[in-house]
């Protein structure tokens, strides 16, 4: 009789410390479980950011690219104000400047945009590794003495004035340079060194 109930406390022990181990490994298991994704939360938060980042600069590529478009499109539709004397109204009517910049096709305002944007030693170096063909950022740093940052930031505005296109792939941001805007800027600068010879 004493063998047994001691055989039967041994099993009822026994069952307790499994019991208990279940219950650890599934406290363990549940805090892992939520630990991975808190892990996988953080990870995402980046990339989400990094989309968002991404999408706000492809809108404000586009509004300034169509900005750009609707103002070489009033500069064609509008008639040239002669630079010498001459009779053409004073002023346009919806106050922006539509006086062409010679025949290029581009308005004064958008001229002055591709000069600010040609105005910096950095912006000529990568429009001068453009010319030939068309160059991812890597390619672009290697060949510049510039940070990152710095390169984004000279590409912004080089984007933004039209002279260079941005094309992405994946991860990667591809840029040449824009015919169309390079024509404009090629037929303003012949025309005023025409002018200024004459």
């Amino acid at each position: 009789m004493g063998k047994k109930k001691k055989q039967e406390k041994r099993e009822k022990q026994e069952k307790r410390e499994k019991q208990e181990k279940r219950e650890k490994q599934k406290k363990r298991g549940e805090q892992e479980k939520s630990e991975k994704q808190k892990k996988r939360r953080t990870q995402e938060l980046p990339v989400e950011q990094e989309r968002h980042e991404e999408q706000r600069t492809r809108a404000k590529q586009e509004k300034r690219r169509t900005q750009i478009n609707e103002e070489a499109q009033d500069s064609i539709e509008k008639p040239e104000i002669p630079r010498r004397g001459g009779s053409a109204a004073e002023g346009p009517e919806d106050g922006r400047d539509s006086r062409q910049a010679g025949t290029s096709g581009l308005t004064i305002s958008a001229a002055a945009e591709l000069f600010r944007a040609l105005g910096d030693e950095n912006r000529l170096r990568i429009l001068e590794l453009l010319k030939d063909r068309e160059l991812c950022a890597g390619e672009l740093l290697k060949s510049l003495s510039i940070v990152q940052s710095t390169l984004s930031h000279h590409m912004k505005i080089l984007v933004e004035s039209g002279l260079v296109i941005c094309r992405k792939q994946g991860k990667w941001s591809y840029y040449s340079i824009s015919p169309e805007r390079g024509a404009q800027l090629n037929r303003l600068l012949e025309r005023w060194l025409q002018d200024s010879g004459s």
